[in-house]
């Protein structure tokens, strides 16, 4: 047993082809998120009791990336957090005139990510690679007035690549498919004391990224990105803190657009 080891981990390094010391990067930008949600009722002819939109929910977001690929093993780590979060509430119910209301509040979002860098350029001047990769994420925001709390986490699958030319341009970008949990609270009406909570598993999402990067040496690199999130939940079954009343029927969907500028240091 110990020769067929020792023969897997000579072979593994020997066709090894993909080596990229641990690079940091600094993200800076502009976030745009969009929650929607409704509330009805079960069975079968369902009447909406509420509604709500956060809509146009702007925030300047910082991140820091880490990167490396040590015998074609990628690791990524990301984590980033907006602040000064502004946007508009639009709540409706049935019968009543629609409510709109000034927000604010924060965001935080991590993620890890491990893969095998397929090269596909092996002993040429320019590089094209393929990651699959698998990988957690989580992902939090919190706004006021309704005290809202949003919050995914879960598993995610898919695939990056990297493509660096003979020139000073590097590009970068991937896909995942999410598999998450959610946990949502929010008030309605204040100063009736109603809130609707919901905690939902089997849920899916969405997530796409490109980089371009112009490499001003072997250490330093600036760039630009942009990244997109489309999370969204079953339908199912919501409480409101109300005396006497029956489980709900909730959905929601969330959509989170960003754009940074970067700038990265290889060690």
């Amino acid at each position: 047993m110990k020769y067929f080891l020792f023969l897997l981990f000579t072979s593994f390094s020997l066709t090894a082809t993909l080596n990229q010391p641990l690079r940091c990067e600094i993200t800076s930008g502009y976030r745009n998120d969009r929650i929607h949600y409704h509330l009805t009722t079960p069975g079968d002819e369902a009447m909406e009791l509420f509604s709500g939109l956060y809509r146009d929910i702007e925030y300047w977001e910082n991140g820091l990336n880490l990167k490396v690929i040590h015998r074609d093993l990628y690791f990524t780590l990301n984590g980033a957090y907006g602040t000064f979060g502004e946007g508009t509430l639009f709540q409706r119910i049935p019968n009543q005139d629609q409510t709109r209301l000034s927000t604010n509040g924060w965001t935080a979002d991590g993620a890890a990510r491990f893969g095998y860098a397929v090269n596909l350029t092996a002993d040429r001047t320019y590089k094209v690679a393929i990651i699959p990769l698998i990988g957690y994420s989580a992902h939090f925001e919190r706004l006021n007035p309704r005290n809202m709390r949003l919050s995914w986490y879960g598993f995610l699958f898919g695939a990056s690549f990297l493509v660096e030319t003979n020139g000073r341009a590097a590009f970068s970008g991937g896909y995942d498919y999410n598999l998450l949990h959610s946990s949502f609270k929010s008030q309605i009406e204040k100063d009736n004391l109603v809130a609707v909570k919901e905690k939902s598993s089997g849920d899916k999402g969405h997530t796409g990224f490109l980089q371009m990067d112009y490499i001003l040496n072997h250490l330093w690199r600036i760039g630009i990105g942009g990244k997109i999130h489309y999370f969204f939940t079953r339908v199912v079954d919501s409480t409101l803190k109300m005396p006497s009343h029956t489980p709900e029927k909730f959905k929601m969907r969330w959509t989170a657009i960003s754009g940074w500028a970067q700038i990265s240091r290889e060690f």
